[in-house]
Formats: C-alpha cells, structure tokens, sequence
C-alpha cells in the first residue's frame, strides 16, 4: 500500500520549474497572397479582407478567427515558476525581448523552445493541447 501511494505522489508532484505560456497569433498576410493568389501589389489590408470574407464574416463578426495555418505567431509570454529552498520565485518572460526586437516567426518560437528545454520545464499553455 505505501509503494502505490509513493507512486501517486511523486505523479502528481510539480516540477521546479513550471512555465505557464500563451501566444499571440495574427492573420499573415503572406499566407493569404499565397492561397488565395493574391498579388504582392496589393496591401494587406486587402489581403487580410478576403481572408476575413474566406472565413465567412458577418456584420456580427466582421474579422472572424482565422485558421492557425494562416496566421503567424508573433510573440510568447510566460510566467515561470522555479522553486528552490527559499520557496517559489516568479518571472515574467517574453519573446521577442522588446517590441523593437521582432523577429521571423521561426527564431521567436526557437528562442523560446530553447529556453525550456534548458530549463526541463514543464508547460502549461493557454487555450493549447
């Protein structure tokens, strides 16, 4: 009985470091010129429309949520909790640094995938399986 209870308990522990993330996605206006063979002289917001209209706005909804796939991330922010003798210490992170630092989709999402696999944190995202 106490070796299936040791079990339970040390399934259920929370691991030292603990990130609670979210990010936020934005319409890509590139996704959009490429489905629906929009040309490059034509401005975003045109572009952002007609995938607005794709995704069947009404005058309700006039900017419906678009699919991931045609969106883009443009940052991450996370609550990190690390516990160590003293007790638990919080940090605010986000990615990019600063709104000044953006960067391609694909650096930003690497930079913070890299910072929790340095960390061997566990996740918990935001609206995310």
């Amino acid at each position: 009985m106490n070796e299936k209870r040791e079990h339970l308990n040390m399934k259920n522990k929370i691991p030292n470091v603990l990130m609670c993330y979210d990010a936020e996605w934005v319409p890509c206006a590139r996704s959009g010129r490429r489905l629906y063979e929009i040309p490059n002289s034509e401005k975003d917001d045109v572009v952002f429309g007609r995938m607005w209209q794709e995704a069947n706005a009404t005058l309700d909804n006039p900017q419906p949520f678009l699919k991931l796939a045609i969106s883009e991330v443009v940052s991450i922010c996370a609550v990190e909790r690390r516990c160590s003798g003293n007790g638990p210490e919080f940090e605010l992170m986000s990615w990019p640094k600063r709104a000044s630092m953006c960067s391609s989709e694909a650096s930003l999402i690497e930079s913070f995938l890299e910072h929790v696999a340095t960390e061997s944190a566990q996740l918990v995202g935001y609206n995310s399986n």
